[in-house]
């Protein structure tokens, strides 16, 4: 098939221009050999999962080992130059730990084999957890004799933690309904969050930027405020003590005059930046106009959920996998056996931390192309009554034709976090050093910043393979000319857009919790409620989650969106496909404004085609 990127491109600013245009319908597929090299290395991680399931023992992971190797709860094989090996432990399989090791041995320990100090410990394996002195986790009986006085400190609390888990079960067996009504209610705050952005949008931004302002004036006044009442008290001091009123004097008009040039600062920006605030607002309505559109668009992140968690369900079996590679050698120190990594296991590792990071990135950026996908379909499509299923048609480009360079842009992510991951391994190494923990701390800013940004350029870039079929490469240059030339709107968008996104989430979780709080008054027969209330709001946080992320991607969609639509499109012979409320925002806004009342609009707001007018499409001036 054809390619649909730079001379679609050409051709639509030439006159082509018809309303069937964008996005792309002759696609080919892209970043191939991303996509292999993706395949082979799934493909490589389950042959080392292989691998390590042969090597290892999962059996001797969940159960523990004694002293000399043999594994509790199984028949064991004789170990070579070790005594008291190869004992049938069949009966056995709890593993009695007695951790009564000094701080120097575990110092030791750490150096020599990083934090692994189980094998300086004194084991058994037994048949059952003593009742008395005895801490049982999983399989791991760690103990300690009671003392004569009465219950130690660790079986208080295991009996304390046992009671406490006994009560909460039977709470939420009587108040399950109380907590179903309680995410219910969540659910329904987030429904009216999308509903308020829909329509109030314009009216939470203004408001976030009035407190904003009145807090900055406020603050900035009460510190010269201070300042004067400083200086006051300092002319009329003590000569023994006015230097050092004086001094504090100083300090406050440090203070005052850094606020004072930031709140300048801050009001000279909101001035310049009028025109782009609107635009944030506009950007908000029309978000809430696609997701009302396409509902079916807030399943994805649904999807997404299910498929991460079993994503990181087979990591953490995998991880558990590797774990349980080793070798049985005497300890250095103790004596006692422990089971040491061979190179392979400690690559095995790496690896599967590697694919956690990539396949991770993988899934979130599939759910970036599929809702971008959605969102540049709804908007250049002209006659909305002729939409289609915008949510199926781009996960059916992204699955036929789009894989690889999910492949590619999230492997460039995966990369700078595993060297996130190295770089904080290193750290831990190093001590007690002041000057590698400065610079490890200052790599790890750099690098944290410099993956929100490649982040953020993967979202436009996939909205713009979504658009034009471009490959990754091509879609990211592309994407970065138009934030480079949009930087003041990208700036507001990224600034008060996502402060009020995060007011919304921090809205719908408080208010979840407030009614859970009076819906819990009436079962006073609930000991735990704060614990269900809790649950309440966990749940309200991450529903709010799910629906912002959903908005905040199409808002970042619709943006690039309509730098497209300026970029290809005059308004004239070229009708823009945006609405009247985004037309507002071009140089010739007036012009194309004044075209529309030749005919009426049609549906949901998209202008028709009009006659040609002076004006050319703008970036950010």
């Amino acid at each position: 098939m054809g390619c649909c990127g730079a001379a679609t491109r050409v051709e639509t600013i030439q006159g082509g221009g018809g309303p069937d245009t964008l996005p792309c319908k002759q696609r080919s597929v892209r970043d191939v050999p991303c996509l292999i090299v993706f395949a082979l290395f799934l493909a490589a991680g389950i042959l080392a999962l292989i691998v390590a399931f042969s090597q290892g023992s999962v059996h001797r992971l969940l159960h523990g080992y004694d002293n000399y190797g043999n594994v509790c709860g199984q028949d064991n094989d004789d170990i070579h130059s070790v005594a008291n090996s190869g004992q049938d432990f069949t009966g056995k399989p709890i593993v009695l730990v007695h951790s009564d090791i000094s701080d120097a041995q575990k110092g030791q320990a750490v150096l020599d084999f990083g934090l692994d100090v189980f094998h300086l410990m004194n084991r058994t394996c037994v048949s059952e957890c003593p009742s008395e002195g005895g801490e049982l986790v999983v399989n791991y009986c760690f103990y300690s004799p009671p003392s004569p006085g009465g219950p130690t400190v660790s079986s208080q609390a295991t009996m304390e933690a046992s009671s406490f888990f006994d009560e909460l079960s039977r709470d939420l067996e009587k108040a399950w309904q109380e907590l179903l009504a309680i995410c219910a209610v969540a659910l329904g705050l987030a429904l009216v969050l999308l509903a308020t952005l829909r329509f109030l949008a314009w009216m939470i931004v203004y408001v976030v930027i009035a407190v904003m302002v009145v807090g900055a004036l406020a603050g900035t006044g009460l510190l010269w405020y201070l300042y004067f009442e400083a200086k006051k008290a300092a002319d009329n001091a003590h000569e023994s003590i006015r230097e050092f009123r004086m001094r504090d004097a100083n300090s406050m008009l440090a203070f005052a005059v850094v606020a004072t040039i930031a709140t300048l600062l801050l009001l000279i920006l909101l001035v310049v930046m009028r025109k782009r605030i609107k635009l944030v607002t506009a950007l908000f309505k029309e978000a809430g106009k696609a997701v009302q559109a396409m509902p079916l668009m807030l399943l994805q992140p649904l999807v997404t959920f299910v498929v991460m968690a079993i994503t990181v369900c087979v990591w953490a079996a995998t991880a558990l996998v590797i774990e349980s590679m080793g070798t049985p050698v005497p300890g250095l120190h103790s004596g006692f056996v422990q089971y040491r990594k061979t190179g392979a296991g400690l690559f095995f590792r790496w690896y599967n931390m590697f694919a956690l990071f990539w396949v991770s990135q993988f899934i979130i950026a599939c759910q970036d192309m599929v809702v971008g996908g959605a969102v540049s379909k709804w908007f250049f499509t002209r006659d909305k009554s002729q939409l289609g299923n915008p949510v199926l048609l781009a996960t059916k480009n992204l699955v036929l034709y789009h894989l690889g360079s999910v492949a590619l842009g999230s492997f460039i992510i995966a990369v700078v976090k595993m060297i996130r991951y190295i770089l904080k391994k290193i750290q831990a190494q190093m001590g007690n050093n002041p000057v590698a923990k400065i610079v490890c701390c200052c790599c790890q800013c750099c690098l944290y910043c410099f993956t929100k940004f490649l982040q953020f350029l993967n979202r436009n870039a996939y909205v713009e393979i979504t658009i034009h079929g471009y490959n990754f490469c091509k879609a990211a240059q592309q994407a970065f000319g138009i934030l480079a030339r949009n930087a003041l709107r990208v700036a507001a968008i990224n600034s008060i857009g996502s402060f009020v996104l995060f007011l919304g989430k921090l809205s719908v979780t408080v208010s979840t919790v407030f009614i859970g709080i009076e819906i819990m008054k009436g079962r006073p027969d609930v000991k735990h409620s704060y614990i269900l209330i809790a649950i309440g709001g966990l749940f309200a946080y991450m529903i709010s989650y799910v629906f912002i992320s959903i908005y905040e991607m199409a808002i970042d969609a619709l943006f690039i969106c309509f730098c497209e639509d300026c970029d290809i499109n005059d308004g004239v012979e070229r009708p823009y496909y945006m609405s009247k409320g985004l037309m507002e925002f071009v140089e010739n806004s007036k012009t194309a404004l004044a075209a529309l009342k030749y005919k009426p609009e049609p549906n949901n707001n998209q202008p028709p085609l009009f006659v040609k007018s002076p004006g050319a499409p703008g970036s950010d001036s």
